[in-house]
């Protein structure tokens, strides 16, 4: 067993890391109807009076019309993300089928259609992870960067609501052991995840990744990124969205997480 924060191994049956003291999460695996349930653990909460986010803001909307085409961090939330890509798989698949004039080679190109927008989605939204990436050097304090997250960018709900540690529960004996293995993963990676609800429904998590550079992991450098989650993976129509809602949470979020680290390692931190 790994601390979800610092990722230090630790003993079965310990309440708190003996590394950083970090409370320790445990899973429940009782449940047989869906595999991972994610959720932000306990977000920190700030007693700080309410911040003038007003620099802050424009230094965020100045970097929102560098790297995208909106004007500021609110209209880019309330854009529409274009998936013509998955329309594009499925109507070739379509036109491929109705030409055979066979239903079952209709359904055929039709899922093949939509595996093809699958995989495609998958790369644009790593890419997008990719373009809006940062570097940092040396120690983070994850909780002083959760206070200021909840406190910066509180302007922007119903987008972003409390942030916390990401909270992981496996529900079900394979997710127990899907989650081993990805915990040992992380724990390999120096890997901590920060995330908030995202949108007005909550049905996606925007989860800020900090990881130990992969060219050098020895180097104290670090870097960080976007990656989104559904609050519950499973069985549940609701929630599984076969990655198209993911791409939309990251599409919107990476560029403004982006901003807020620099803005927090460069302007924040040294006040």
């Amino acid at each position: 067993m790994f601390c979800h924060k610092c990722g230090a191994q630790i003993a079965e049956g310990a309440g708190f890391c003996h590394q950083c003291g970090t409370k320790v999460i445990r899973t429940d695996n009782t449940s047989a109807v869906s595999n991972l349930k994610q959720t932000p653990d306990s977000p920190i909460q700030t007693t700080l009076p309410e911040a003038d986010n007003s620099g802050f803001k424009a230094f965020v909307d100045n970097h929102i019309q560098k790297v995208t085409d909106f004007q500021s961090a609110e209209e880019l939330l309330g854009s529409k993300v274009s998936l013509r890509f998955l329309w594009i798989c499925l109507g070739v698949a379509a036109l491929l089928g109705l030409i055979t004039l066979n239903p079952i080679l209709l359904l055929f190109f039709l899922l093949l259609g939509y595996a093809a927008a699958r995989v495609i989605c998958g790369v644009k939204k790593g890419r997008c992870a990719f373009r809006y990436q940062g570097k940092m050097e040396g120690e983070i304090d994850t909780d002083d960067l959760i206070r200021f997250m909840n406190t910066h960018l509180s302007y922007l709900q119903p987008y972003f609501h409390e942030w916390g540690y990401i909270k992981r529960e496996a529900l079900s004996v394979r997710g127990a052991v899907q989650e081993a293995a990805a915990d040992a993963i992380r724990a390999s990676t120096q890997e901590i995840g920060i995330c908030t609800p995202f949108g007005e429904e909550q049905r996606r998590m925007a989860v800020l990744i900090i990881q130990a550079d992969p060219t050098d992991r020895d180097s104290g450098k670090k870097e960080y990124f976007t990656d989104a989650e559904n609050r519950l993976e499973g069985a549940s129509f609701l929630s599984h969205d076969m990655g198209f809602q993911k791409y939309k949470c990251v599409v919107k979020a990476a560029p403004i997480l982006q901003v807020a680290m620099e803005y927090y390692f460069n302007h924040y931190q040294r006040n």
